[in-house]
């Protein structure tokens, strides 16, 4: 019979947070697969619990997972965790579900902390979020994900790292415009800030720890202050916003619920 893998979050910050059922699940593993075996030790000393660590992170888990496949095949136990929260989100996890569901192995989580749904608890937005995870590096992936999110009703999360903090919120005001923003720092630790803003007023204090963004999505006051333009002053509002033509047309085309080529006769009269 195969053994199971077990998803298993952990605490954001407070070891308070950690249940008990990811404390008995990480006791009954035969082995603990972690994204750095230092940091998951402290956790696991902390906590009594005396387990073997593999290390599994995002530069080995392709050269690791056949391994971890064919000792789950042997019957062989793991739970996974990653150094804060809940695996497979913005963490190493999910790219191995794909070859349990081929191996028909047994999988489950053990819920607990997360940083983006309490983070978008505590924004006072409704609606639902859509959760985006850290910015791409290059600025063309970053331009071609932001174009395709401004229109989202939905709140947008973004997890970002202390050093790129105000170059994201800079970004995220060029391609957005001014937005509400929650910035929620350090959640369940002893410095936790909600910090309400706007992208344009952005965050005035020097950077520390890790960050989630939640932005207000796209809302009907602007959606009809777009549509109250004529069309040449709603390209020429994306045109501002360093979109493309063609971007600047397909993004009119979909704010106003018409074609493309609609669009782009009247831009080319320009």
């Amino acid at each position: 019979m195969s053994g199971k893998l077990m998803f298993v979050a952990t605490p954001i910050g407070n070891m308070n947070d950690i249940t008990k059922r990811a404390i008995d699940t990480l006791n009954s593993v035969d082995e603990i697969l972690c994204e750095d075996t230092r940091h998951s030790a402290k956790l696991l000393n902390l906590l009594n619990i005396k387990k073997p660590l593999k290390s599994y992170h995002k530069f080995n888990y392709n050269e690791v997972m056949p391994s971890i496949i064919s000792e789950l095949k042997a019957g062989k136990n793991f739970a996974l965790i990653t150094d804060a929260g809940t695996p497979a989100i913005s963490d190493p996890g999910s790219e191995i579900i794909a070859e349990l569901v081929k191996e028909d192995i047994y999988y489950t989580i053990i819920p607990g902390a997360t940083a983006s749904v309490n983070a978008y608890a505590v924004s006072g937005f409704k609606g639902g979020f859509s959760f985006i995870g850290f910015l791409p590096e290059k600025n063309k992936d970053k331009e071609l994900l932001i174009k395709d999110l401004k229109s989202y009703k939905t709140a947008l999360l973004f997890f970002s790292a202390p050093h790129n903090l105000n170059a994201d919120l800079d970004f995220l005001y060029k391609f957005l415009g001014n937005r509400k923003v929650v910035i929620v720092r350090e959640l369940t630790k002893m410095y936790e800030e909600i910090y309400h803003t706007t992208l344009e007023k952005g965050y005035n204090k020097t950077p520390r720890g890790e960050f989630v963004l939640v932005i207000e999505g796209k809302t009907i006051k602007e959606e009809n202050a777009l549509n109250n333009l004529t069309v040449e002053e709603h390209l020429e509002y994306y045109a501002k916003l360093d979109y493309k033509k063609n971007d600047a047309i397909k993004q009119v085309a979909k704010d106003r619920g018409v074609s493309r080529q609609e669009i782009y006769n009247i831009a080319i009269k320009k």
